[in-house]
């Protein structure tokens, strides 16, 4: 078991130490909170993990459930409300899927440190540091072959590709390259050491250039994985340097257009404690980073770091381990903002969608109503001569039995519509066939006319359209 190193202050230390621990329990409430937002009620948690649990068979996945228990203890009685009351246990993502807004993702609940270097560059000897647990395998040998995400839980589990896809939805893209998936790995360990509890760490293979052959692309992986990564740390050894070419090809492409994300380090300085020669060092790296990365927007700064000793022993060399560490401090103050602010944008988005939609509706029940005369109106030039037909018949049947056997029989009703249609049928006969063939046309027009162009379009229903104001409010 590793034993944290940590400075010993006076008791004026406490006060400082306890306002960190308070913001850095705020922040990860914050980051808990906008993420089940983003998923919705702890219902849909367990159906997932249920669903998952019976997709990987024997792979286990407590982990999941862990950190939405987590959660679901985090949660005050207003977040839950607005939850499962307001908004009907759906999360902006399901509401995205349901309003059509795209680009809307689950968010990821820790800030991600991608650890790149050459083989033997001491990535994994740092996060068995960090979270004071022997969770890697550190050697000279090539121990690290898959991309291992590090992060807390309640308990020590260790999972598969699928599982850990299923654990990290933003990886989807990843496992889609080619024999990543089965590289894929998670640990979860139970430690609170540091700010462990707000950070995933990914460890990456050890790069090494010659013969060895990887089943995936593993420069394209890399620059991938930057890609949703909140920091990306570049290891450098003292024998290794900045000599390995997949590895600088790696550096060069996250420099373009990630460089504000990637921080280098001369890792294992302790083993140098010449001065002169751990500046030879510096200065060869540097250079082999300036060769390649010219078009930098950012200084090259390349601090020594050593995992600190637990002993006595003193070494001459100034650690900038603390440094490293005030880096990682930053990014979860920053990643808490970067979440508030997708979470006021993505409501926003969603927002207008939900608004377009009523606006549309608006527009659809307007138009109905303003076509419901042009339509009646239509319609009736369309039927009437069709109708006028059975009324000139029934007419000519009357006046033949009024005719035959005398009026009497008829009745009131047959008197009234014999009297009314008399001057109609008189109409009808004064006109010639070709009028009454226009008319018939006309008649047809209308009907055509009403089909191609009166079409009631399609509005919502009442239950949709208060669930949508619902969720506008």
């Amino acid at each position: 078991m590793f034993s944290p190193t940590t400075a010993h202050g006076s008791d004026s230390d406490s006060p400082i130490k306890t306002r960190k621990l308070e913001a850095l329990e705020a922040s990860q409430r914050i980051l808990e909170t906008v993420f089940r937002f983003y998923c919705g009620s702890a219902q849909q948690l367990v159906d997932s993990k249920l669903m998952i649990n019976s997709h990987l068979g024997s792979e286990r996945f407590e982990g999941q459930s862990d950190e939405a228990d987590s959660v679901d203890n985090d949660l005050d009685d207003s977040d839950l409300n607005l939850l499962q009351q307001d908004l009907g246990g759906l999360g902006l993502v399901e509401m995205a899927k349901i309003y059509n807004v795209d680009g809307i993702r689950l968010p990821k609940r820790k800030i991600w440190i991608l650890l790149l270097g050459n083989h033997s560059a001491g990535k994994s000897s740092f996060i068995n540091w960090y979270v004071d647990y022997p969770v890697q395998k550190t050697s000279v040998a090539i121990e690290t072959t898959s991309f291992t995400f590090v992060t807390g839980g309640n308990k020590r589990e260790t999972f598969g590709g699928p599982a850990t896809c299923q654990l990290f939805p933003v990886l989807k893209k990843v496992s889609e390259l080619k024999g990543v998936l089965p590289c894929l790995a998670t640990e979860i360990v139970p430690s609170s050491s540091k700010n462990f509890d707000m950070i995933t760490f990914i460890d990456s293979p050890g790069l090494v250039d010659g013969g060895l052959k990887y089943p995936y692309d593993p420069e394209e992986v890399l620059i991938e994985l930057a890609k949703e990564s909140d920091l990306v740390f570049s290891f450098f050894d003292p024998v290794g340097q900045a000599l390995c070419a997949r590895t600088m090809n790696v550096v060069e492409a996250i420099c373009k257009t990630q460089g504000h994300k990637i921080f280098f380090y001369l890792s294992k300085a302790d083993t140098i404690p010449d001065e002169s020669d751990r500046q030879k060092v510096l200065i060869q790296i540097a250079q082999s980073l300036t060769h390649r990365i010219q078009d930098r927007q950012f200084s090259l700064d390349i601090p020594p770091i050593y995992i600190p000793h637990s002993g006595s022993d003193v070494v001459p060399v100034r650690n900038h381990m603390q440094g490293l560490m005030a880096s990682i401090d930053a990014t979860i103050a920053q990643g808490v903002q970067k979440s508030l602010a997708s979470l006021k944008s993505d409501c926003t988005r969603i927002a207008y969608s939900i608004r377009q939609k009523i606006s549309q509706d608006d527009s659809a029940i307007k138009f109905n109503n303003r076509d419901f005369g042009r339509g009646f109106l239509l319609i009736s030039m369309g039927v009437g001569p069709i109708l006028g037909i059975f009324l000139i018949i029934a007419f000519r049947i009357v006046d033949t039995i009024a005719e035959a056997t005398g009026e009497d029989v008829l009745g009131f009703g047959g008197k009234l519509m014999r009297n009314v249609l008399r001057p109609y049928d008189s109409l009808v006969r004064s006109m010639d066939w070709k009028s009454i063939g226009y008319t018939f046309a006309a008649s047809i027009v209308s009907l055509v006319v009403w089909w191609l162009l009166v079409k009631k379009r399609k509005t919502l229903s009442p239950v949709e359209r208060t669930t949508m104001l619902h969720h506008l409010d």
